[in-house]
């Protein structure tokens, strides 16, 4: 069975269009092929691969491009994958038994994430399976294996300076925007803060969300809406609830702290949730936590 080619493409209807259709491909049964140059970011966020799945990966990556990050590249090999490296390659493909998907998105938190602007051609069923996967083998004949690289200690620290290198290069005067800090984002507002995920957790019941919206309310404070990216998770810790915030989070990197009372406020003071006296573990003033 075949279907006709799908373009999908960031920002239309989602900025995370690409990257959650490659998640989709890829949790197909059997082996999974990537070929990303670029390689950097957290890979079980990115590709949504469970651990049962690592073994059946082959990445074929351009380490001598200085753009991946070798501790990424070494916790995908010690996952049970294979990771090759090829100088000239240039393509992103991923393909499973699903289907191919082909376009401009590396293996990245931009790529794959909600970074940069990307768009894709997919392909689902085998009608193009074939062609692709004769590339593919051909693509890892011609390839280098990194293990011995990854492996070696000094060869290792070798490819981490040049990958540090790589991204000062990026902030310096080489024509290159240099990324803001996390303070000048907040502070100036700026569009990046959309690539990161904040959250605020409580470990106790003060901070129910009926009591946070009944206090709102009566004092005025608005709230998000039903429309906003921002989302109230209420349920106790149990197995699969990490994973469940970090598919939420869709690849995207997380700042989270735990808020608390301070001591001299009660919990079931009517204000107490919204009356803005919140500390973070580390004992910093939070002051109106919502929203």
């Amino acid at each position: 069975m075949s279907f006709a080619p799908t373009l999908v493409c960031d920002g239309l209807t989602s900025s995370d269009a690409v990257g959650a259709s490659i998640r989709g491909l890829l949790r197909s049964s059997g082996r999974a092929y990537i070929a990303s140059p670029y390689v950097s970011g957290n890979p079980q966020r990115l590709l949504g691969l469970p651990k049962s799945r690592w073994s059946t990966l082959s990445l074929v990556c351009n380490l001598d491009s200085g753009n991946c990050d070798p501790r990424v590249l070494k916790q995908i090999l010690d996952q049970g994958a294979t990771v090759l490296t090829y100088k000239q390659l240039h393509a992103k493909v991923y393909m499973s038994n699903a289907g191919i998907a082909i376009g401009s998105a590396n293996l990245s938190p931009n790529g794959l994430g909600m970074g940069t602007i990307e768009a894709a051609v997919l392909v689902r069923g085998s009608s193009a399976k074939a062609t692709i996967h004769k590339w593919f083998k051909w693509l890892q004949r011609v390839s280098i294996d990194t293990s011995p690289l990854l492996n070696d200690p000094e060869e290792f620290a070798k490819l981490l300076v040049r990958w540090q290198a790589r991204q000062r290069a990026h902030q310096g005067p080489s024509g290159s925007i240099a990324k803001p800090s996390l303070l000048a984002a907040i502070l100036r507002n700026l569009p990046s803060l959309n690539d990161v995920t904040f959250s605020w957790y409580t470990t106790d019941v003060a901070l129910k969300k009926s009591i946070v919206k009944a206090t709102a309310k009566q004092q005025q404070i608005p709230i998000p809406s039903k429309t906003s990216e921002w989302t109230w998770v209420e349920c106790p810790f149990k197995p699969g609830l990490k994973e469940r915030l970090n598919k939420m989070c869709r690849g995207k990197p997380q700042i989270a702290w735990e808020a608390k009372l301070d001591d001299d406020v009660s919990p079931s003071a009517p204000n107490a949730a919204t009356d803005g006296r919140f500390k973070s573990s580390q004992g910093t003033k939070v002051q109106n936590p919502h929203p």
